[in-house]
């Protein structure tokens, strides 16, 4: 068995079921607090925004990924095709179609090519 933590804490590999899913949640508080802060105090607004919106993005994508082609039914009964924020990725064409003046960004310039880069 490992060394205890100071104060005796537990490691989340530690915890209940029930004790698990309060430290995610408050974990989940922790984070939307931090980005709402983020944004606020940000010079560029809205990429920060973007930026995490891409976070989320991508975060939802590997729990995607991850757990819905296993999943065949949710605890609820439903299956994973009839919730809808479970469904596939969607394709670059969907993600395109929400494209417009309003949330585009502007090119960002990342330097010269520094290996065998194409563009």
């Amino acid at each position: 068995m490992s060394e205890r933590h100071p104060n005796n804490i537990k490691e989340f590999r530690e915890l209940t079921f029930a004790e698990r899913e309060k430290s995610i949640t408050a974990t989940i508080n922790n984070l939307r607090a931090a980005m709402e802060d983020h944004i606020e105090h940000s010079p560029r607004r809205q990429d920060a925004i973007e930026e995490c919106l891409d976070q989320i993005a991508q975060l939802q994508e590997c729990l995607r990924a991850r757990y819905v082609p296993i999943a065949t039914t949710l605890p609820s009964g439903q299956t994973a095709s009839a919730h809808p924020s479970l469904h596939a990725a969607k394709s670059l064409e969907q993600l395109l179609e929400g494209v417009n003046d309003a949330n585009i960004h502007q090119e960002v310039d990342t330097g010269p090519a520094v290996g065998e880069e194409v563009w």
